[in-house]
């Protein structure tokens, strides 16, 4: 069962990496903007006074940095750090499809959040 979900992943991978490279770089910062601002709508709510009453802190410097390291994760799965010949030999897998599904979690989750919040 696992190694047919993992064959599952890394197809979806291969799926991702046969994309164009600029759109794969795209996907990156959409998944790191959505999963950024999960972490800020979260530690807002239960850290803070609440999304719906901002205060100036710590927060959106917190997501900043949050998201950036997610930005950098998402690159090395989605894109590759590899150059010249060895990018052309780097493939996406598993990690790749990990990355887009967490990103499709992150921004389901962000939508239900906003959804409650305003109501």
């Amino acid at each position: 069962m696992a190694d047919e979900q993992s064959t599952g992943l890394a197809a979806f991978g291969a799926r991702i990496g046969r994309l164009m490279r600029f759109t794969r770089i795209l996907m990156c910062i959409l998944i790191a903007l959505v999963i950024a601002l999960l972490a800020w709508l979260v530690m807002a709510e239960a850290l803070g006074d609440g999304v719906s009453n901002p205060e100036p802190g710590e927060f959106p410097y917190v997501a900043v940095v949050f998201g950036t390291l997610v930005y950098a994760v998402a690159w090395w799965a989605i894109v590759g750090f590899a150059s010249g010949e060895a990018r052309l030999a780097w493939r996406a897998g598993t990690p790749a499809a990990i990355m887009v599904l967490a990103g499709l979690v992150s921004f389901v989750l962000d939508v239900v959040i906003v959804i409650i919040l305003l109501n």
